[in-house]
């Protein structure tokens, strides 16, 4: 099972981290697909929405149900794609999953979570690249340091997913500050 990421998710996931996540956690919606083969399922996120009102801390966020649910009930008017889980992001570039995240991971009625880790790096620069082992994916965009890995619950289990993006991997990472 995989997460395929595309140019338009990646440019929405890291702006929408750069934008709010250096002091505070910021959310949203991942529009896309799941294509099902036998027993594996691969999601592709076409786009992401972030949710524009949110009570953001440095170490959460949250959406009012009311507001959460308002989404998914007008959104399949919109588009093709359809709402296959949500995104987060963490201040100070820590990767893993809170007890908090992973209570909201079974609550949220999703399969599918991405976070997005982000901080103020040095003007030491990294092309992105996938770490295998990790399956996270990182890199820098200006001076920022960041990686992006992606969870499913599958039987009732948390599990990090293989996550990829070709455009990330091309990214030209070099250009001056």
């Amino acid at each position: 099972m995989a997460i395929y990421i595309s140019e338009n998710g990646f440019i929405a996931l890291t702006l929408s981290a750069i934008e709010t996540s250096i002091k505070y956690e910021a959310t949203g919606i991942l529009l896309g697909y799941e294509v099902k083969r036998k027993d594996v399922i691969n999601y592709y996120v076409e786009n992401i929405i972030p949710y524009q009102i949110a009570e953001r801390t440095s170490e959460s966020v949250s959406v009012l149900p009311v507001r959460r649910n308002r989404i998914r009930r007008v959104f399949p008017n919109y588009m093709k794609y359809k709402i296959i889980g949500e995104f987060h992001t963490h201040p100070e570039g820590n990767i893993y999953l809170s007890p908090g995240d992973k209570k909201f991971i079974r609550s949220s009625g999703y399969e599918l979570e991405i976070v997005v880790a982000i901080k103020i790096g040095n003007k030491t620069r990294r092309a992105w690249d996938y770490n295998y082992k990790t399956k996270i994916l990182s890199g820098s965009i200006d001076r920022y340091l960041i990686k992006i890995a992606g969870w499913r619950v599958e039987n009732e289990k948390i599990v990090r997913q293989i996550i990829t993006c070709p455009f990330a991997v091309g990214f030209d990472y070099l250009k001056p500050f």
